[in-house]
């Protein structure tokens, strides 16, 4: 049915990469969420991870280079030069400690913990400490590039992406060419002779053209010419080819002002066909409760000191796994990659929508970021319950060759161990992760989430908005309840073969029930603990349904993955067991002082609702609050 996928044809390829663009900006902007949100969804949807539509051709090679050479180039275009130099030393201090910090614990941790390699660990400190631009087409579409607090983000961006490039070059001429004192004299003249020319010659050679010719279309040439010589120049001498396209946009920002039809040619060119080819290629309850501003600021009130830690914990829990499981981490993590990437880009947009929502006071503006906090807070609570589901229920796991990609015979896996030079891997594809009992574990999460936050809400504010948060709780509270108990009956007698799993699945059901009988009486603080208790044993649960297995195999029970397979040496478990009773006591006392800190009740009628930049001066950098920021 699907043998015509992936298309390769360059032609019909380039026809549909034509419609994605013009189709995502229309279904985003219904949804009110950032269009570049759609592109990448679009992208990860129709590419090999997703539903493999497309191949990958050398047009999205090429098209993507260049649009990610057109984001640095913009960025820099964008930039208020006179500010520039009067904070070059706030850019020069941030950049530093932008690349400097996540580097230096980064190669700390693998060195010292992970046992890595110097070069496997300044490698990896590397990756980590580099950053782009990506999300600068959002700021761009809402006139915000010449705000000073972006301004710095884009400096010490380029000043760390450059440190990251020398320690990357570092690396590939120890590896290749030995890195002597030669070598490094040599790499250092070429970046500064290359740096120099661009100062000195672009200029110049800039301003003869522009007042020799007029003609618009070869001024455009020219400045594209003068953008891929950059970037070709800078790759060439060891560099990548975005730090040459950022700066020729610094030493071309000056020649080529903000309103002008060159700016209007650039602009549209890159928004409207390469930055999209690139992007391509790369609360739940806030409309339910909330009936004014008011409203909505204090229910995101209630979790502004909070939501950044608790995310915190979903991504130890990842760094963890791949520390202590890297089996584990490599098949769930490449299997479930839509899926799981579906689940981290909600959250980055839950982080804008609750950084941006309040930045302009403008109700357009607010609107586009609750839905888009409403979309990205859903799709993760389903998604959760649908790889859960699957973990418990056994996914279409194989071991497979490394080298010739053959799956390798159940009767040939060794238990207890794993089989040298093969790796367990998803072989059943996308499709073979949605079945009835992965929707019904997404309800589960959806519907036991929504309660969760109705009664956090009921015992953390005030007046009408509390009482009709109870009341939303009272409503959920038996369907989610009767809707656990369906799947996890499901999951008990049909997946799991522990007797011992049913201690977990009853205090999981006792929790659930007393959270609805102290709701009904009122008893908000109780109400939540209960309920609290009940998702924690619900996840014991599905661990304990589990065991032995981690990821189980629906083809073959050799196939499956065991914690004892699936670990790391025994000295990285004793060295993570001793982080972890250090450190995690730690977390939970700081977590715990936290919430009592802000335990209070918010009230929405204490709330001014017209916060923000006003939305007709955004752009206007002599706004005393635009200095400021928000």
């Amino acid at each position: 049915m699907f043998s015509a996928f992936p298309i390769t044809d360059p032609t019909l390829i380039f026809f549909i990469v034509m419609l994605i663009i013009l189709f995502a900006p229309i279904v985003m902007g219904k949804l009110r969420i950032p269009h570049i949100i759609g592109m990448v969804l679009a992208g990860v949807a129709v590419g090999e991870y997703g539903f493999n539509i497309l191949e990958r051709d050398d047009s999205f090679e090429l098209f993507g280079r260049v649009g990610l050479y057109y984001i640095m180039f913009l960025a820099a275009l964008e930039m208020d030069s006179s500010s520039l130099k009067r904070n070059k030393y706030r850019f020069m201090m941030f950049g530093l400690a932008t690349f400097v910090v996540p580097f230096g614990l980064i190669y700390l941790l693998g060195t010292a913990f992970l046992h890595y390699t110097t070069a496997a660990s300044l490698l990896l400190a590397t990756l980590m400490a580099s950053n782009t631009l990506i999300a600068y087409p959002i700021i761009g579409r809402y006139g915000l590039q010449r705000n000073p607090a972006v301004a710095l983000s884009v400096g010490s961006t380029m000043i760390a992406l450059f440190l990251s490039l020398v320690v990357l070059a570092m690396i590939v001429a120890a590896h290749h060419e030995g890195g002597d004192a030669l070598f490094w004299l040599w790499f250092v003249l070429k970046v500064v002779a290359f740096c120099a020319g661009m100062a000195f010659f672009v200029p110049r050679l800039t301003r003869w053209f522009l007042r020799r010719y007029s003609d618009a279309v070869m001024q455009f040439i020219f400045v594209m010419a003068i953008l891929f010589l950059s970037a070709s120049i800078s790759s060439t001498i060891g560099l990548e080819g975005i730090f040459g396209a950022f700066l020729s946009g610094l030493v071309l920002n000056r020649y080529i002002p903000s309103v002008s039809p060159l700016k209007n040619r650039l602009e549209f060119i890159g928004n409207a066909l390469f930055i999209p080819y690139f992007l391509i290629g790369v609360g739940m309850l806030i409309r339910l409760l909330a009936r004014d501003e008011r409203e909505r600021r204090a229910m995101l009130r209630t979790i502004g000191p909070h939501w950044d830690g608790n995310e915190v914990w979903l991504l130890t829990a990842g760094g963890a796994t791949f520390a202590a499981f890297p089996e584990w981490y490599g098949t769930l993590f490449s299997g479930a990659y839509l899926v799981l990437f579906l689940i981290l880009l909600a959250l980055i947009v839950r982080v804008c929508a609750l950084e941006w929502r309040a930045k302009i006071n403008d109700e357009t503006w607010r609107a586009r970021w609750d839905w888009a906090l409403t979309a990205c807070s859903w799709l993760p609570a389903v998604l959760w319950g649908a790889a859960f589901a699957n973990l418990v229920s056994g996914m279409r796991i194989e071991v497979i060759e490394t080298a010739s990609g053959a799956a390798v015979p159940a009767a040939e896996v060794p238990a207890g161990t794993l089989l040298a030079g093969t790796a367990h891997q998803l072989t059943g594809g996308f499709w073979s992760l949605i079945t009835p009992f992965a929707l019904l574990g997404g309800a589960v999460t959806a519907l036991l989430f929504l309660n969760h936050g109705a009664l956090y809400l009921a015992l953390k504010t005030g007046g009408d908005l509390s009482v009709r948060a109870g009341r939303l709780a009272r409503r959920t509270s038996l369907a989610s309840t009767a809707v656990t108990a369906v799947w996890a009956l499901w999951a008990q007698l049909a997946y799991s073969p522990n007797v011992l799993s049913w201690i977990p699945l009853g205090l999981a059901a006792a929790g659930l029930v007393a959270s609805y009988l102290a709701c009904l009486r009122g008893r908000d603080g109780w109400a939540f603990a209960l309920h609290f208790v009940g998702i924690g044993a619900a996840v014991a649960f599905i661990f304990a349904a589990m065991a032995p297995d981690v990821m189980r195999s629906s083809i073959d029970p050799a196939y499956s993955l065991t914690y004892i397979t699936a670990a790391s040496a025994d000295t990285t478990l004793v060295i993570m067991l001793v982080a972890a009773v250090a450190f995690v006591p730690v977390v939970l006392f700081y977590t715990v002082w936290g919430y009592k800190v802000f335990s209070a009740r918010v009230h929405a009628e204490t709330i001014d609702p017209d916060e923000g930049l006003h939305p007709t001066r955004v752009r206007d950098s002599a706004q005393p609050e635009a200095h400021i920021g928000y």
